[in-house]
């Protein structure tokens, strides 16, 4: 995917398998650098949970969320912030 929205001419970041602090780190990094008129595509092909009507991305790092669903809002990647942060 990030090939081919390469060659239509959008900017990419590829990261793969990434544990928590990348994944925050490169998703504040690309939300920072988007400007008004930008036309951005955030793709995420990984796994991702529904807890409590909340979306998150699960980084490959936190194996605790399997016997510890609470811990979503401090060890996931909110799908919905990161909307709003974009």
């Amino acid at each position: 995917v990030g090939t081919q929205l390469k060659k239509s001419g959008f900017e990419t970041t590829i990261v793969c398998n990434a544990k928590y602090q990348e994944m925050l780190i490169k998703i504040s990094r690309f939300t920072n650098q988007i400007t008004s008129n930008d036309l951005i595509v955030l793709f995420f092909s990984g796994h991702g949970v529904q807890m409590n009507e909340h979306l998150y991305l699960i980084p490959i790092d936190n194996q605790c969320l399997i016997n510890y669903p609470k811990l979503h809002e401090s060890h996931a990647i909110s799908a919905q912030k990161t909307l709003d942060d974009m």
